[in-house]
């Protein structure tokens, strides 16, 4: 089993990396001095990353999102979270910021809508993703209470974000 140090330090290059990927910088210890949060940010008007990094599932919180969404909204920036979950990589940013950066404001709520009730985290899950076959057109809904969210293939978010940024 690994030790915590090297899952930290895996956790930090993974941080990293995604920051290179993006063509922004990555932030200092992680965001986690008092003015500068999350884990990767882009100019005025883009986006604030925060990368997680897991073998099998991650518990996306609403707690996790609301601070996300406070430190982007006070910066002017969008809040994505990026997800690795060997071997898949998603994105995940509300249905409104979505709609929003992909001018589809005919976003329609497809059938495999995923819905959390009454809880206030979601379960994001290696096998449902690689289950649902994310390609580059693809996304998955879900909402967690009355809060909606899509995830989607980490190739797209790239494509939209040259296409927002240009």
């Amino acid at each position: 089993m690994a030790k915590y140090g090297d899952r930290r330090n895996a956790g930090k290059k993974y941080d990293k990396a995604v920051a290179k990927n993006l063509g922004y910088k990555a932030t200092p210890g992680s965001g986690c001095t008092a003015h500068e949060k999350a884990d990767a940010k882009g100019n005025a008007g883009s986006f604030l990353i925060e990368a997680k990094q897991y073998q099998y599932e991650y518990p996306f919180s609403l707690k996790e999102w609301d601070k996300l969404e406070f430190y982007a909204m006070s910066q002017g920036l969008i809040p994505v979270f990026v997800i690795r979950l060997f071997p898949e990589e998603v994105a995940v940013m509300s249905q409104q910021d979505f709609s929003h950066v992909t001018e589809d404001s005919d976003f329609d709520e497809p059938f495999n809508t995923v819905v959390s009730k009454g809880k206030k985290q979601f379960t994001i899950k290696r096998d449902d993703l690689v289950g649902r076959n994310l390609h580059d057109d693809a996304f998955i809904p879900f909402y967690i209470q009355e809060n909606k969210f899509v995830i989607f293939n980490f190739s797209k978010f790239k494509k939209i974000k040259e296409r927002y940024e240009s």
